[in-house]
Formats: structure tokens, C-alpha cells, sequence
């Protein structure tokens, strides 16, 4: 399947997302407080696919068996591990992760150089309002979908250019025009790398 191809394939899982009747993007809500996470579910249930998790620990180990979600929505203070050392193992699994930490409000300047490392995509505090946490989550699983978009054109540009390489060999062009094609490639996937870090 071809860049194009795949790229169009997401546009329409992403407007089936957000026009579907279903609830179709997963997200893994992550707190050690049970009646935490069940306020977060009945605010989020009906639009989304939600999984809890009491433990940081226990979420790793489902993402790191079955694979990132959408969002992550974790609270900052939990035994073993903060919310931002939680994003930040996920992270290291699966660049393109996305999550939101919500947090007490002494916890904030802790919080604003993990958003500015980008860790982490936004935090809320807390108590939290539902129409301040849905507007952040809209925002967060946009900026998800163009991560992830900007991840298949990078793999895609990167499969070009050692197709291309490979040609280049095959025909050992000495007129430096397969040279400057290959160059452009790679500034192209540089430009998305970065865009994506």
C-alpha cells in the first residue's frame, strides 16, 4: 500500500472517529483511586473506547503486549511511578504516544517542563471539569492523528529513498540528477522527523 493510499485509509478511519455512532478511539485512563477512575469513565464511556487501570505497572504491561491507545489520561501522584514517568516509559515504547495528566494544583510547575519536553501533551487539574477535560481531549487526539500521519509518510518517504538507493546503484547514474532526488528525500524525511520529535 502506498503513501497516499494509507494516508487516505486514516482520513477515513478518522472521520468514521468522529462521525461514527460507535465509540472507536481507545483510551486508558490509569489512577490508583477507584472512584477517580470511575468519575473519568462516565464522563468519557459514551464517545469513547475506555479502559481502566489502578496501576501504572498494569497498564504498561497491556501496552507493551497489545499496543499504545489512542490517549492516555493519567493522574500525576501514584504509588511506584508519577504520571510523568508513566508517559514518559510508554514514550520510549511507542514515540507517537499521546497523553494528558491530570494533577493537583501545587503539582503544576512540576508538570510544565514535561509539556514543554513534550512527554506529555497537556495536563488538567484537578478537581477537573468535564467540558475543560473533553475540549483537551479533542485537541489531544488530533494532534494524535497527525502524529501518526506524519509517522506513515516518514516510513514511507524512508522505504522511497532505499528503493531509490538501491536504483541508483542498479543504473549508476553519473549525472548527479539521482543524487539530488536522493538528497531531497532525505531533507523531506529530516523535515518530518523533526516535526514529529
Amino acid at each position: 500500500m502506498s503513501a497516499i493510499e494509507r494516508l487516505r485509509q486514516r482520513k477515513s478511519t478518522r472521520k468514521a472517529q468522529f462521525g461514527g455512532d460507535g465509540p472507536t478511539y481507545s483510551i486508558f485512563l490509569v489512577d490508583d483511586e477507584a472512584p477517580n477512575l470511575d468519575a473519568l469513565a462516565r464522563s468519557l464511556g459514551d464517545r469513547y473506547k475506555v479502559t481502566k487501570f489502578e496501576s501504572a505497572t498494569e497498564a504498561l504491561e497491556t501496552i507493551s503486549a497489545d499496543g499504545c491507545p489512542d490517549l492516555i489520561i493519567t493522574d500525576q501522584r501514584m504509588p511506584g511511578m508519577t504520571g510523568v514517568e508513566f508517559l514518559t516509559a510508554v514514550g520510549e515504547m511507542h514515540p507517537q504516544s499521546v497523553g494528558i495528566v491530570l494533577s493537583g494544583f501545587t503539582e503544576r510547575k512540576d508538570l510544565v517542563g514535561a509539556v514543554n519536553t513534550g512527554r506529555v501533551f497537556s495536563y488538567v487539574t484537578k478537581p477537573w471539569q468535564a467540558e475543560t477535560l473533553l475540549d483537551t481531549i479533542t485537541s489531544a487526539l488530533e494532534y494524535s492523528n497527525k502524529r501518526q500521519e506524519q509517522a506513515v509518510i516518514t516510513d514511507e518517504l524512508k522505504d522511497l529513498g532505499s528503493q531509490f538507493d538501491d536504483l541508483a546503484e542498479l543504473l549508476g547514474d553519473d549525472s548527479g540528477e539521482l543524487d539530488d532526488i536522493s538528497t531531497r528525500l532525505d531533507k523531506m524525511t529530516a523535515a518530518l522527523e523533526l516535526l514529529d520529535s
